[in-house]
């Protein structure tokens, strides 16, 4: 901003204001690019197995007595799982 002198229409008074002045400069900027890069990765992906086990389970008769059932258990186990990933690269001289 910087000032300006300007002149009122119907008094004719003069006063200071204030006006944007665009000013051109050079800037540093850093330009990325990106590139495919393959690489092995470890990424949690969760499947469920099927795991048949006997377990004890208390039912509630009369009487209270432990009982042996089939039951299925689902738990989470790591498979291997491919993806790409973007990675930024610098590019010192790119124009």
């Amino acid at each position: 901003m910087v000032p300006v002198l300007l002149f009122d229409p119907c008094t004719g008074c003069g006063f200071v204001s204030w006006y944007p002045q665009w000013v051109m400069q050079r800037v540093r900027c850093i330009e990325y690019d990106y590139q495919k890069v393959e690489r092995d990765v470890n990424v949690r992906v969760c499947r469920w197995v099927l795991e048949p086990r006997v377990v004890e389970q208390v039912r509630w008769i009369p009487e209270v007595r432990l009982e042996q059932t089939w039951t299925v258990r689902r738990y989470c186990v790591m498979v291997p799982y491919q993806t790409m990933v973007c990675m930024p690269v610098y590019m010192p001289y790119a124009r």
